[in-house]
């Protein structure tokens, strides 16, 4: 496959080799002459897109692709800036043996990166039926782009080297139970933590232990719909940022839960990170579905992209066996044709 460019305007910025590198360079060429001083969060000064817009739509027909994301990834790009107001650029997709009949069309303006492999990739899928419009291997990559993207998302912030011995004290803090005085009341038994920490960490929290209720006068939290292991696994992360259990979803789903409800933002960011980590075709519904119900855009996105590149899963879909929510999030069941009508003579 091949693609073209049809915006027609030359960047005019100090800064334009750059952006050509990224429309039409060789990305080894691109690591050597980029400096480090350009800014990978800016918007190309005439097309109005980002760095990673041209990684994601210029490079998708390449093998190379998921190598550009990941380096401008690391450069410090936003999966989720969207292009300027104004961005008109667009680019046509089609296949080499017939251009005229398989061209694809896919406007940038109003996407951010993560949105525009995703629309792309459901443009793409549409023409499956036709095996001269066979995009399945573009989007694959795209599939595992938006893997990439999702997991970076939850990175995407500003973070700071801590030395081992650090974090090795705030999990013994952690597991220092007798300096411990409140009480979380899970399903199967009590998990206990600092006030000050739960107080800092979280203001709904703050608010239920300094009130006149039972989680003030008592320092006892009811969260008798939780498992203790989401529960502990929140604390863990609250604490330290790590956790030496092992992880399967259920466990992550129930401290996400928590998370949301306690507002602990950075903590949830980290639990949707690992849930991106873990989905699998088992457990794909389950995460979806608490993606649909939290609004969180980056594990949605994430779960379409797995979704979109798992072969059990467009089959259901197709057959309309997933539940409804997740059904409509992924485009509806795909209506069987009706079986052509019998001939019959009349006499």
């Amino acid at each position: 496959p091949a693609a073209m460019a049809t915006a027609s305007a030359s960047a005019s910025a100090s800064a334009n080799y750059v952006w050509e590198l990224l429309e039409h360079g060789d990305l080894e060429v691109m690591k050597a002459a980029c400096p480090s001083d350009f800014r990978f969060t800016g918007h190309h000064p005439v097309y109005g897109v980002s760095a990673l817009h041209l990684a994601v739509g210029v490079h998708c027909t390449e093998e190379t692709c998921e190598a550009w994301v990941a380096w401008v990834l690391d450069r410090g790009a936003d999966p989720n800036m969207k292009t300027t107001p104004s961005c008109f650029y667009h680019r046509n997709y089609f296949k080499l043996h017939d251009k005229t009949n398989t061209t694809l069309r896919m406007d940038f303006g109003g996407t951010s990166g993560i949105e525009l492999a995703v629309k792309l990739m459901g443009a793409m899928k549409q023409r499956k039926q036709d095996k001269n419009h066979d995009w399945s291997d573009v989007v694959s990559t795209l599939a595992r782009v938006v893997k990439l993207m999702g997991s970076a998302n939850q990175q995407n912030r500003e973070r700071v080297l801590v030395d081992v011995g650090i974090v090795e004290m705030w999990e013994e803090l952690r597991q220092n139970v007798s300096s411990h005085d409140v009480v979380l009341e899970t399903a199967e038994g009590d998990v206990t933590a600092h006030r000050i920490v739960l107080e800092r960490a979280s203001l709904v929290l703050r608010a239920m232990l300094a009130s006149g209720m039972r989680e003030g006068s008592q320092q006892r939290v009811q969260v008798r719909d939780s498992p203790k292991r989401g529960a502990a696994f929140f604390l863990d992360l609250l604490y330290a940022g790590t956790s030496s259990d092992d992880l399967d979803a259920p466990t992550v789903l129930a401290a996400l839960d928590l998370a949301h409800r306690w507002e602990v933002h950075a903590v949830v960011r980290m639990l949707e990170g690992t849930l991106v980590s873990l989905l699998t075709n088992d457990n794909f519904v389950s995460i979806a579905e608490v993606a649909l119900l939290k609004g969180s855009t980056n594990l949605a996105n994430a779960c379409r992209a797995f979704a979109s590149s798992s072969k059990v899963l467009e089959t259901k879909r197709k057959a309309g066996k997933l539940p409804k929510p997740v059904l409509d999030f992924l485009g509806g069941r795909q209506e069987a044709k009706a079986p052509p009508a019998k001939k019959r003579r009349s006499f």
